[in-house]
């Protein structure tokens, strides 16, 4: 047989013998983890459409979810949903690039400040980088335009559990389509 860089490899390494060849309940041992997550190790969820269940199979599975951003009394359920609440750590919307990650990551810890930038549509005023906060849009400018602001620097609490990121003046990054309706 020819040698090459994949003979000494074992069999976990190869889709067909750790996986299509074995019973579903035998797959075992396909990657090892760099390090244990810890039972009650915080874990901070962002991301797509996919990400946003990861939060609650983490509270099923007895982890811990940090959720820096609970929402306040009084909403419904319908409520809070339709809000962002309890869809990732913390209330962005979808994050599709690392850019967009940093860039809240920024926000949160200080090192940029988000733009003054509001959208309005039909008398109502959207914050283009958390436009599904508040559905239908703020009524008034000056809560629209805070709205920026008030999103990344209220989310101080998980300050302690993201790396510090280095501001590179990297042009913002939107977390939706560019129309308040998305």
């Amino acid at each position: 047989m020819t040698s090459h860089p994949y003979t000494s490899l074992p069999e976990r390494s190869f889709w067909r013998s750790a996986v299509a060849q074995r019973d579903p309940l035998d797959i075992a041992d396909l990657r090892t983890p760099k390090w244990p997550i810890e039972q009650d190790a915080p874990v901070i969820t962002t991301g797509s459409c996919f990400a946003g269940h990861i939060g609650r199979a983490l509270l099923e599975e007895g982890m811990h979810w940090y959720n820096a951003e609970p929402p306040p009394p009084g909403l419904t359920t319908a409520q809070q949903s339709a809000r962002g609440y309890r869809r990732f750590s913390f209330r962005t919307g979808n994050i599709y690039t690392a850019a967009a990650l940093r860039q809240w990551t920024a926000w949160t810890l200080g090192s940029r400040t988000p733009p003054d930038e509001v959208w309005e549509e039909d008398g109502r005023f959207y914050d283009p980088y958390w436009p599904t906060v508040e559905p239908g849009g703020f009524a008034l400018l000056e809560i629209g335009a805070a709205g920026g602001g008030r999103a990344a620097r209220g989310r101080g609490r998980p300050r302690r559990l993201l790396p510090v990121v280095r501001d590179r003046h990297l042009p913002a990054a939107a977390t939706r389509p560019p129309s308040p309706r998305g």
